[in-house]
């Protein structure tokens, strides 16, 4: 792989490719790829690279500086770089990868991340909710907030029912000066756009009150900072997050097992509050599905409004995949639109995903866009052979719906986030499956139906009374209808 400072790019030789694709986009992609696969240390590197240009063999990215460029070759980067790209839009091309230095406005320090664990860190005295004047420093200013994403607003957000409270909530909450309910909980599973909605609601205090000061932040974010004040004995520097004017915090499920962390980020919370400062934030689990977090934190949780993303339904998937067309200048058929979103039931970001494929072969291989490049764009995210509708396929498709063990439901815990899953599973396998009350006992290893008949007569009421739940479990009947072979 070749490193050097590249000159003018000659126009003739950009990919085609890169007329379609939003550069934001493919850098946010490539930052979740790399996620999984680097620590912290290394990804606030990666977080620096500037995606230049797209040609046909080469693509180039931009760096601050070589001490950059040599971290990032420290943390065998490139090498994961070359995969993303060949994987997402250069194919089986052969290409390089060629980096040039250009140097920002704003010097950034680069310090590596303090590599230590909560148990190491003093334990503290208790001390004052409040900071007084000569203390008092601009949070925002202080806490290294992320910057907010800006077409990340409730006008770019795509509603639907998977999503219409949520949204509802976020913005109403949001308009108001003062904050009605803290904290706003919204949870969901991966990629169905919670981070949009903390963006959105930042933004919209943001033109509502400008000299708000806003702190937006991953949870990991929020930690490194903390324990960047308690290394250098500087707890002012992470107290002055009561100060401020709105918070909003993603990933919160990371303050498991973070004792002390948790321990600054109770008073932070509760001194916000009590200053009738908005709080907002997003988990990939219920409350009561949090584990590793004190009671007290939970109870604030559940106390604020909790309010949960699904899985886009049809209609959703449709307006996205409209929505993503529109942007880029494309002209979908109502056809293709119908049959693109018929053939993908998945999260927000994996649809964006699928769609800039698309675009790209259709743009590599001058092929215009119809169900056969779909089908071919979509060949690692689709399988045409259904599986056949089984209890057990039932149950696992339950317990990923409620975000519990698939073990739970066999278990004779009687919680209710474990409990009423387990009556939703009872009840979906007799409406779904021919098989009688007594075989659906032994497939919870029951010893007789009384428990199946009880949890399928409670379900029937709930389905009657709540409209909310109701509208869960049809969501969840229809997707098992549409991905198994009955």
């Amino acid at each position: 792989m070749q490193q050097k400072i590249v000159g003018n790019l000659n126009e003739n030789n950009i990919l085609p490719v890169s007329r379609f694709l939003d550069k934001k986009i493919v850098k946010e992609a490539m930052l979740e790829f790399l996620k999984s696969k680097l620590q912290a240390s290394a990804m606030m590197y990666v977080k620096t690279i500037f995606i230049k240009e797209f040609q046909n063999n080469l693509l180039i990215l931009s760096l601050e500086n070589e001490i950059i460029e040599k971290r990032l070759f420290e943390y065998k980067i490139p090498d994961l770089l070359l995969k993303f790209f060949k994987d997402n839009f250069y194919y089986d091309q052969e290409f390089e990868i060629q980096f040039i230095y250009e140097e920002s406005e704003k010097e950034i320090e680069l310090e590596d991340y303090v590599q230590t664990t909560l148990n190491s860190i003093p334990k503290e005295k208790p001390v004052k909710e409040s900071l007084s004047k000569e203390e008092l420093v601009d949070p925002s200013k202080i806490l290294q907030s992320s910057p907010l994403k800006d077409e990340y607003t409730f006008e770019t957000y795509v509603m639907g029912n998977s999503n219409r409270f949520a949204f509802e909530m976020a913005k109403s909450l949001s308009d108001a000066e003062i904050a009605r309910i803290n904290p706003l909980f919204i949870y969901g599973g991966v990629g169905l756009g919670k981070t949009h909605l903390l963006h959105a609601m930042a933004h919209n205090i943001r033109v509502k009150q400008p000299n708000a000061r806003i702190i937006f932040s991953s949870c990991e974010e929020l930690l490194n900072e903390y324990l960047n004040g308690v290394m250098k004995k500087d707890y002012n520097r992470f107290r002055t997050i009561r100060e401020a004017d709105a918070l909003f915090i993603d990933d919160i499920q990371f303050l498991a097992g973070k004792e002390a962390f948790q321990e600054e980020f109770f008073h932070a919370f509760n001194c916000l509050n009590d200053r009738g400062k908005h709080v907002a934030v997003a988990s990939d689990r219920t409350p009561d599905q949090l584990k590793g977090i004190e009671d007290r934190l939970i109870s604030r949780f559940k106390g604020g409004m909790c309010v949960d993303i699904k899985l886009p339904d049809l209609e959703t998937r449709m307006a996205i995949i409209k929505n993503l067309a529109s942007s880029q200048n494309i002209n979908f058929s109502d056809e293709i639109i119908d049959y693109f979103a018929s053939s993908i039931s998945s999260n927000v970001r994996e649809l964006q995903g699928s769609f800039y494929r698309i675009i790209s072969l259709a743009s590599l291989n001058n092929h215009e866009i119809d169900k056969s490049l779909i089908d071919e764009g979509l060949s690692d995210y689709i399988n045409r052979e259904k599986p056949l509708l089984t209890p057990e396929n039932i149950q696992r498709q339950v317990a990923n719906k409620y975000g519990i063990e698939f073990d739970d439901l066999f278990s004779s815990n009687r919680r209710n986030a474990i409990a009423y899953p387990r009556q939703v599973a009872m009840y979906l396998i007799r409406e779904l499956t021919g098989i009688t009350l007594k075989d659906i006992a032994n497939n919870f290893g029951k010893k007789d139906h009384v428990t199946v008949s009880h949890a399928c007569n409670r379900v029937t009421e709930i389905i009657k009374t709540d409209r909310i739940k109701a509208q869960i479990i049809e969501d969840l009947r229809k997707k098992i209808e549409r991905d198994f072979e009955r």
